[in-house]
């Protein structure tokens, strides 16, 4: 295949002999004259060969050129915008999809979220194991100013003292046996971003002191240094545990439970939002069925009574566990009860 005309030919295609008071095998030589810069020398083109028609068609061959150009070019950037408006609104329901609710209450807690998102205020979700916290957290970050920006998570309650400041804050090489090198920590990596405190209920009461002076000053030094580094984090928190009743036994400080516990989110254990879990079923029978090749659609009446009744203690976590068991070990396409 030849290469795309450029503009020059496209004017030239406008001429024909019928219609161009000018000799068209001339037409492309003048356009790129004037495609070039070289207005000057086109205009003496058209006026040294063929007068006044000549140039006055030459005139309104490229006027009619570069209105339709224009045309195009609004048209393509009206699309482009539209597109970007559509691409943003499915962005942001794929997002609100990835919790599945058909709870008022927890549809409810969700533009909570959007809204919390949409500021600068640290943010606390409560709710029993099991119920989605992270994933709340994740949608807080997608609908916030900082979502460019990393969100970076970090299970507070599974580090001892010394390893989670050292997670936290990073350290200066030699700040203790076997430090060789200096290492960032992930207030450093979500700069710009969210740092999103699982279990922040358990951290130890010296790790709360750290913590709170990060939150008062925006800064924080390594472990083994003493040069502050800008903190520019956003805090999401959460926890299983009554954190205001973790302050009256003095095992939470009163002062960090006020800077983190700006805006609350409780979320209800699965027990109180019983309409969910036909939905959660049907999800998790889709994803385990794609992950292990099965094909198991079915799910008896009297089974799903008994998914809906059951209390599950561990919520939603426990709910897929048993789904995903069920479809693995399941021999044909019911999910039998035998297997729950």
């Amino acid at each position: 295949m030849g290469e795309p005309p450029d503009s020059a030919d496209e004017i030239a295609a406008l001429a024909t002999t019928a219609t161009a008071p000018i000799a068209t095998d001339g037409l492309p030589v003048v356009a790129r004259q004037l495609k070039d810069g070289n207005v000057t020398i086109g205009i003496l083109l058209v006026s040294h060969r063929q007068g006044e028609d000549a140039a006055a068609f030459l005139v309104d061959a490229i006027s009619r050129y570069c209105m339709d150009r224009l045309r195009v070019q609004l048209e393509v950037s009206e699309l482009a915008e539209e597109n970007q408006v559509l691409r943003g609104a499915l962005a942001i329901d794929v997002r609100q999809s990835d919790i599945l609710s058909n709870s008022g209450t927890m549809n409810s807690l969700i533009q909570s979220a959007i809204r919390a998102a949409a500021s600068t205020a640290t943010v606390v979700i409560q709710g029993e194991t099991g119920t989605g916290k992270e994933l709340l957290a994740k949608l807080i970050h997608a609908h916030s100013h900082r979502a460019h920006k990393p969100l970076v998570s970090i299970n507070a309650g599974a580090l001892s003292p010394s390893l989670l400041e050292s997670e936290l804050f990073g350290h200066a090489k030699g700040a203790f046996t076997g430090a060789d090198q200096e290492r960032r920590g992930l207030f450093d990596i979500a700069n710009g971003g969210t740092l999103f405190l699982d279990e922040v209920g358990e951290i130890t009461l010296e790790a709360q002191v750290r913590l709170l002076r990060v939150l008062q000053e925006r800064t924080f030094c390594r472990v083994g240094d003493h040069i502050p580094i800008p903190a520019d984090v956003r805090i999401v928190a959460a926890t299983h545990r009554d954190l205001g009743a973790e302050v009256k036994t003095g095992r939470f400080r009163e002062d960090l439970f006020y800077r983190l516990n700006v805006v609350n989110l409780q979320i209800p254990p699965l027990r109180e939002r019983r309409e969910d879990i036909p939905l959660l079923v049907n999800h998790f029978l889709q994803k385990y069925n794609r992950q292990n090749y099965k094909n198991v659609e079915e799910v008896p009446r009297h089974v799903l009574e008994m998914f809906i009744n059951y209390p599950w203690p561990g919520n939603i976590r426990e709910l897929e566990n048993c789904i995903q068991k069920s479809v693995v070990l399941a021999p044909g396409n019911v999910l039998i009860e035998e297997l729950v």
